[in-house]
């Protein structure tokens, strides 16, 4: 069921995680530029940085988030490769290796890495919160999934995605009113996610209430077309779900007009 979201939103799940705490002044700034998503910007500057200074493992660990996020797999690997290879203790750079891996279909290996990731900082959150990606998508073991990140979430409520992930399984397991709740404490956290207002809208949509529902699709349409296509939603889904609410509702017009523009876009259920 709808499995070309599902991979995109988990390419999502498995780098929207972040890691705070950067010494270096410049790394600090690089930093915020990736959370900001400026990849481009950081990019330019880890490429000076690290030809000054190639002793650093942060650099390495950020210039391959960046590389990734460009789907430049191969640096982004040797980058990782490198960082373990001046800090061998590196959780970070182990979590994030596990991702390339994952977004490169080789998913024991990615298994592997965030068992390593873990193994030296039980404590870090986004490898619980991407081995249970990884455990739900591809691997297929729901219970260490669910595990995973019940896990991240005691180790940091103020994290929003593993309960984005978390209300995920639930909602496709028909347990849509825990899925809202999920859903509804990562959008405390994140209230501008196009996705996690997208998913909550399905639950709604599953439980009859319509209004609700609608009003999210609103929202996840709105955040969704102020990013770039390879973060986006199909916008086209949005508009039929939207639809099918303003059918349910008796609303025929709306309903047609949503359809039509879904199919517009491209959309195909």
């Amino acid at each position: 069921m709808r499995a070309l979201t599902i991979i995109l939103i988990l390419s999502t799940l498995l780098t929207l995680t972040t890691v705070k705490g950067q010494d270096d002044p410049t790394l600090k700034k690089t930093f915020g530029l990736i959370e900001k998503e400026e990849y481009l910007k950081a990019l330019d500057i880890l490429n000076d940085f690290i030809s000054k200074d190639t002793t650093n493992p942060d650099a390495y660990w950020q210039r391959a988030k960046c590389f990734r996020r460009k789907g430049d797999y191969d640096k982004a690997e040797n980058d990782l490769r490198h960082a373990i290879r001046l800090d061998s203790n590196s959780a970070k750079a182990f979590c994030e290796l596990g991702t390339v891996y994952a977004m490169t279909k080789r998913y024991e290996q990615s298994l592997t890495s965030y068992n390593k990731s873990l193994s030296i900082d039980p404590n870090y959150v986004p490898s619980y919160n991407n081995r249970g990606a990884l455990y739900y998508y591809f691997l297929d073991d729901y219970n260490k999934a669910m595990d995973d990140y019940t896990q991240a979430i005691k180790l940091d409520p103020t994290d929003p995605y593993p309960y984005f992930n978390r209300g995920i399984i639930y909602r496709l397991r028909g347990e849509n009113k825990n899925a809202i709740q999920d859903f509804t404490e990562s959008l405390k956290l994140q209230p501008k996610d196009h996705q996690v207002h997208f998913e909550r809208g399905l639950s709604y949509y599953a439980i009859g209430q319509y209004k609700k529902a609608i009003k999210d699709y609103k929202k996840a349409m709105k955040f969704n077309d102020q990013l770039d296509p390879f973060e986006a939603l199909s916008m086209g889904e949005i508009y039929y779900w939207r639809g099918l609410c303003f059918e349910e509702m008796g609303k025929k017009s709306k309903a047609q007009k949503d359809k039509e523009k879904a199919k517009q876009l491209g959309y195909k259920n």
